[in-house]
């Protein structure tokens, strides 16, 4: 029934980044306040924690994929990909780190590379294989958009919180709030979610309710 295996890896794709595109974007916009949030004596670092907030997006999808592959008998092609991202990652660390500019940030974007080379090379083997076609508009282009939106009214909500309280952890957790109302209400508003796709999510029942 290739039809349902088409639609069944398109559906799991989109969940995966439905949630993890809004992460990536949210933790990029408040990075220095997440970790002020979580180690307010020692709140540094937000510069490493902003860059590799990107590689949610790649580590999920490369996730995904591996267990979709894994489900069809492709047990060996994840992990010959993940040793492809592997090499990248140690020739990118080599060049990259020892560029004073770069420093330490060097290893976060060799991070993201490694995950982006496995996870693409995961999807095209995926393809090869079940012949489907990826919805490129359902499982990215839209929770992008819409994740967009989201840190605009993040990073707004955070600075009106703080103006008001004076307290990082106070606004970090109002705008988060915020965030995830603006998300899930925007993609409502450009059919990003479905009822289908809520079905799929925890206690989807009582959200298709609501």
């Amino acid at each position: 029934d290739m039809a349902s295996v088409h639609r069944k890896i398109n559906l799991s794709i989109k969940i995966s980044m439905v949630i993890s595109i809004p992460a990536a974007i949210g933790m990029a916009v408040l990075a220095d306040q997440i970790l002020y949030l979580l180690f307010p004596t020692v709140p540094e670092g937000g510069s490493l924690l902003r860059i590799g907030s990107i590689s949610i997006i790649f580590l999920a999808l490369s996730q995904i994929i591996t267990g979709t592959l894994q489900g069809i008998g492709k047990v060996q092609i994840p992990a010959i990909n993940a040793f492809f991202g592997a090499i990248v990652k140690i020739v990118l660390n080599y060049y990259l780190i020892i560029i004073p500019s770069i420093n330490v940030n060097g290893a976060v974007i060799s991070t993201i590379f490694c995950y982006a080379v496995a996870s693409g090379l995961n999807l095209l083997a995926l393809i090869r294989s079940t012949g489907f076609k990826p919805d490129m508009v359902a499982a990215f282009i839209k929770p992008l958009i819409a994740s967009l939106v989201m840190g605009a009214f993040c990073w707004a909500s955070y600075k009106g919180s703080y103006m008001l309280t004076h307290i990082v952890s106070i606004s970090t957790v109002i705008s988060i709030m915020v965030g995830v109302v603006v998300y899930f209400v925007f993609m409502l508003f450009i059919k990003g979610i479905t009822r289908e796709d809520i079905y799929m999510l925890p206690a989807g029942r009582r959200l298709v309710g609501l």
